[in-house]
């Protein structure tokens, strides 16, 4: 997958609901379109945890107020299991505010199990 998402044009990230006994959320992977954005390459990072992953950039609505993390696409496609788009204000770090469309859904696989989430972000 990993090798597919790298050629796409649009920045990707992808987060995955997993673990053995307990579910944790991680992202796993995102290509190099995202790192232009994140401002970090994956090479470095590897795996995030969600704690982590969530403050690496801020989110804000068309009027420029804070989203909340639990209203953010990525986490409503997690906990609502359905797809969310959204137009956005997005800041790295330091980095000026980008204004972006984010859709996040849901990754559902053989009968019908829950496997995380993929967003799909870019620049308006």
């Amino acid at each position: 997958m990993a090798a597919i998402l790298t050629f796409l044009p649009s920045s990707i990230e992808g987060l995955t609901k997993r673990g053995d006994h307990v579910c944790t959320n991680a992202l796993i992977y995102y290509n190099e379109p995202a790192e232009v954005i994140l401002d970090q390459r994956f090479d470095e990072t590897g795996e995030v945890p969600v704690a982590e992953w969530t403050g690496l950039f801020a989110i804000a609505d068309e009027e420029r107020n804070p989203v909340a993390q639990e209203d953010r696409p990525m986490m409503m496609a997690l906990s609502e299991r359905k797809p969310v788009s959204r137009t956005v204000w997005m800041r790295c770090g330091h980095r000026e505010w980008r204004h972006m469309n984010i859709t996040a859904f849901p990754l559902i696989g053989q009968d019908g199990q829950f496997l995380g989430a993929k967003m799909i972000f870019w620049e308006v």
